[in-house]
């Protein structure tokens, strides 16, 4: 009788901690599962911003080749761009220039700050960037053709993933 005894009050405590084990191993395996699905969500995020990235990176290449937008503006944007992006995508040697003519042009006042500069101020401003794109021109026009022909030799071999089609791609300007 006692070690029947024994082996109920065993069995008052091993079934609840059993129970208990086998709660903590499903709430586990949940977490665990969550925590997949977060990565892959973030991972499909960071993918989806990095082809918006190079996407914009294409369209505002072909509009400084084709001088749709000044050299700054483009520069600017694709300074920012290019920081979204992985790196080793495109040689840094040859980007560099975006960032340098962004450097070189942070300081011009932009937007409500412009246009609360009267007419001489503004001359002042448009001479020093006209000054500064003068002298990248020809590097950052060679740096936008690289960007063009670079990501078509990728989408030629399939290596890009799929093909962005852009007004800029089909420029006779970025071969």
């Amino acid at each position: 009788m006692t070690s029947y005894l024994w082996l109920l009050a065993a069995g008052a405590v091993i079934v609840p901690l059993a129970a208990y084990a086998g709660w903590l191993a499903v709430r586990l395996r949940r977490q665990a599962q969550e925590r997949r699905e977060a990565a892959e969500a973030q991972a499909q995020a960071r993918e989806t911003r990095q082809e918006q990235a190079l996407f914009g990176i294409r369209l505002l290449a072909g509009a400084m080749i084709e001088e749709e937008i000044t050299l700054t503006e483009g520069c600017q944007r694709i300074s920012y761009l290019l920081g979204q992006i992985e790196q080793g995508r495109y040689p840094e040697e040859r980007t560099r220039v975006f960032g340098q003519v962004a450097a070189a042009t942070a300081h011009l006042p932009i937007l409500d700050a412009w246009r609360a500069l009267d007419r001489r101020q503004q001359h002042v401003y448009t001479l020093e960037r006209e000054a500064v794109e003068r002298d990248f021109r020809d590097f950052v026009l060679a740096a936008a053709r690289e960007i063009l022909a670079r990501d078509d030799d990728r989408a030629d071999s399939g290596a890009g993933g799929r093909s962005l089609q852009t007004r800029a791609s089909s420029s006779p300007h970025s071969r």
